[in-house]
């Protein structure tokens, strides 16, 4: 399980992004490029871009940050 937990953290890591990318860059899409403004219609689709945009970027680098130290404490020769 300890060789593993690197490409754990990875795989939530890109799934955090895809979601990123999905609800933020996709909205700002269509709000900017075609003015359909899909948050001011539904208040729920307002408040997880909020919340994406908030804690999105924070948590996939939380998971580069963890697979980062996985790997560097893995490569450390034990006595």
């Amino acid at each position: 399980m300890r060789s593993r937990a690197c490409s754990v953290y990875l795989l939530w890591e890109s799934i955090v992004d895809l979601l990123y990318l999905n609800s933020v860059l996709l909205t700002r899409i269509l709000m900017k490029g075609f003015r359909i403004s899909i948050t001011s219609r539904y208040d729920i689709l307002c408040r997880l871009r909020q919340f994406a945009s908030n804690y999105g970027n924070q948590l996939a680098f939380t998971f580069l940050a963890l697979a980062t130290i996985d790997r560097i404490l893995l490569s450390q020769r034990s006595p």
